[in-house]
């Protein structure tokens, strides 16, 4: 049997997708399977074609919605679970995080993109902050309301900037990586230059 590419050279290996016949000169090497160059050229534009229709036409506008919905609701429920925990719930900063960076990148419409992954972590950062202000306001909302008489509101807005720098080293840590995984969910994977 002769190679389907080069009528004078003997078969040694046969393509992993279509059984062709391949020499040693045609046959190249995928994930360890050989493929004729026909298959890898077809899996070359299947994948610029994937990569083209994952990163274009981003549609910011609902990828922000859909992501600021779930950094408020998230927020909510963290300080909901803080409460009845007794805590802070610093590990809620990587839940939100992932929250916030899947919905983005959901509300876009299954699209990737560097705008995405901005929006994403300044969303998942305004939701932490957020998130340690209601937990702030209903732990020492007595507090705040003897402190200022009718506006318990105001009181926790004053304090609260002294309250965020006081977070251990823990809560920073968390913070820090739920921003980057909501950052890292909606990332643009490299081009296909090869396979």
């Amino acid at each position: 049997m002769k190679c389907v590419n080069c009528p004078n050279e003997d078969v040694i290996y046969n393509c992993f997708l279509c059984s062709s016949p391949l020499c040693a000169q045609c046959e190249s090497k995928l994930r360890g399977n050989s493929v004729c160059p026909g298959c890898l050229e077809r899996l070359r534009q299947r994948r610029a074609a994937e990569y083209e229709e994952e990163t274009e036409h981003l549609n910011c506008p609902c990828g922000f919605l859909l992501g600021l919905l779930i950094a408020v609701g998230a927020a909510v429920a963290w300080s909901q679970v803080a409460l009845l925990t007794g805590g802070s719930f610093e590990v809620g900063a990587v839940l939100l995080g992932g929250m916030v960076g899947y919905a983005v990148m959901k509300g876009a419409g299954d699209k990737r993109g560097y705008v995405l992954q901005q929006i994403a972590a300044v969303l998942t950062l305004a939701g932490i902050l957020f998130a340690y202000f209601l937990v702030l306001l209903r732990a020492e909302h007595q507090a705040y309301a003897d402190l200022s008489g009718d506006s318990p509101l105001f009181a926790a807005l004053c304090a609260f900037p002294g309250y965020f720098c006081e977070l251990g080293t823990l809560a920073w840590a968390l913070l820090a990586l739920g921003a980057l995984l909501a950052y890292y969910i909606p990332r643009v994977r490299t081009p296909p230059a090869g396979l």
